[in-house]
C-alpha cells in the first residue's frame, strides 16, 4: 500500500471516530434532556393536582353575601334569645319561691 492510501485510511478512521463520538454525545445529551423534561413534566403534574385541589376547596367557601346574611341571622337569634332570657327570669324567680315554700312548709 502506498503512503497516500494509508493516510487516506487513517483520515477516514479519524473521521469515523469523530462521527461516532459526536453521535454518542448527541444521543446522551438528548437522553439527559428527555430525563430533565420528564422531571419537569412530573413537577408540573404535581402542581396541577395541587391547584385543582385548592380550586375545589375554594369552590366550597361561602361568598361575602352569604356571610353577611348569616351575620344578620345570628344577630336576630341573639336578640330572640335575649328576649327569651328576659321572659324566663321572672318565671325562674317564681319557681324558686314555690320550691322554697314547698321545702319549708312540708
Amino acid at each position: 500500500m502506498s503512503d497516500e492510501a494509508k493516510i487516506a485510511i487513517q483520515g477516514l478512521q479519524w473521521f469515523c471516530t469523530f462521527c461516532l463520538a459526536l453521535f454518542t454525545f448527541i444521543t446522551h445529551r438528548s437522553a439527559a434532556r428527555a430525563s430533565q423534561v420528564q422531571q419537569v413534566s412530573d413537577k408540573v403534574s404535581a402542581v396541577s393536582e395541587r391547584v385543582t385541589a385548592v380550586e375545589e376547596q375554594l369552590r366550597h367557601i361561602p361568598d361575602p353575601d352569604l356571610l353577611h346574611n348569616l351575620d344578620g341571622d345570628m344577630k336576630a337569634i341573639k336578640a330572640e334569645l335575649r328576649h327569651m332570657r328576659d321572659a324566663l327570669t321572672p318565671l325562674a324567680k317564681s319557681l324558686d319561691r314555690i320550691n322554697d315554700y314547698l321545702l319549708n312548709n312540708k
